[in-house]
Formats: C-alpha cells, sequence, structure tokens
C-alpha cells in the first residue's frame, strides 16, 4: 500500500490592487444603459420574460450606436451626455407603447 503525504501550503496574505481605466467603449455602454434607466425601460423587465427583455435592450442598444454615429446623441470623455431634442421623448414612447401592447395582451 501507498503512503499519503500531506503537504501543507504556505499561506501569504496578500494586498491586489485592480485599477480598471475607462475606456471609450465602456464609457458609451454606461450612457447606454443610464439612457434606458432614465426612459424606464426597466420596467419592461416586470411584464416580459428574460428573453424578451434582453431582445428589447440590444434594439435599444442598437438604435443607441446608430444615434451616435449620426451624432444625434454625444458623449464626451467624462460619460456626459447630449441628446436632440425629442429623442429621449421618442424613446421613451417606445417603452410606454410596449407596456401598452403588452398590457392589452394579457
Amino acid at each position: 500500500m501507498a503512503e499519503i503525504i500531506d503537504f501543507k501550503a504556505k499561506k501569504k496574505e496578500r494586498d491586489i490592487e485592480v485599477k480598471l481605466e475607462k475606456d471609450g467603449q465602456d464609457i458609451l455602454e454606461t450612457a447606454i444603459v443610464a439612457l434606458w434607466t432614465l426612459i424606464r425601460g426597466p420596467s419592461l423587465r416586470d411584464i416580459v420574460s428574460e428573453e424578451q427583455y434582453l431582445y428589447f435592450f440590444l434594439q435599444f442598444s442598437g438604435v443607441c450606436f446608430e444615434a451616435m454615429e449620426e451624432e444625434a446623441i454625444r458623449v464626451d470623455d467624462a460619460g456626459n451626455m447630449a441628446i436632440i431634442a425629442g429623442l429621449r421623448e421618442s424613446m421613451e414612447d417606445a417603452v410606454k407603447d410596449i407596456e401598452r401592447e403588452l398590457a392589452t395582451k394579457h
């Protein structure tokens, strides 16, 4: 029979500090999530499946990136967002329309 040898590991405490730099993509994505929250997009989570909610958010993200390309939405290096007049209201109305549509189907 073989002998079992128990090795005891030497434990050392180490502090690790991680700093993440905000790159341009991260700033844009954070702005999109902030706008989604501002137009009450998360309220859809309560009335649709998880998959449908993610689909709506992905569509919204696509619209935002297109609007950024057309400079209808601008985000600076500090994360400040500017959006052309009426666009935010249109997005908000779209969320309300989805809520109304789903409320009448149930």
